[in-house]
């Protein structure tokens, strides 16, 4: 087993996938939504809401916090932690809770679609074609 923080619990060494393609600025987005957070917080937060199953690495955070504040939809603050070290704490923008909320719909609709496929047993069936004299073929 290894710690992944000092106050998180032990997880299993396989435990977790990465992150779908698409979907880390929206989790980030969500992370910071509540109260401004630093990196390492951030991480924690996706790693402990995911029950473990997300790991998100500092080389894919950094460039999509970076890239979330080019766009406006974060801001940043220079602070320090819990840990008293000096830390870049990120909050989300008016424009960051509107691209939030887009991406949440979006992604409802793609999840439902993805699970209405896998729980078809069969092939799909399309509809049944009138030929041109009037009766189904």
């Amino acid at each position: 087993m290894r710690t992944t923080h000092a106050r998180t619990k032990k997880v299993p060494a396989r435990a977790g996938q990465g992150i779908i393609p698409g979907t880390l600025d929206m989790l980030v987005l969500k992370a910071v939504s509540g109260r401004a957070r630093h990196g390492e917080s951030i991480t924690r937060w996706i790693l402990e809401r995911s029950g473990f199953e997300l790991h998100v690495g500092y080389g894919s955070l950094y460039p999509a916090l970076r890239r979330l504040e080019r766009r406006g939809q974060l801001t940043s603050r220079w602070g320090r932690s819990d840990r008293n070290r000096r830390a870049r704490y990120y909050r989300i923008s008016a424009a960051g809770r509107r691209a939030l909320n887009a991406r949440i719909s979006d992604w409802k609709t793609f999840a439902a679609a993805v699970t209405a496929s896998l729980a078809r047993t069969g092939p799909a069936r399309s509809p049944r074609r009138r030929d041109r004299s009037g009766s189904k073929s």
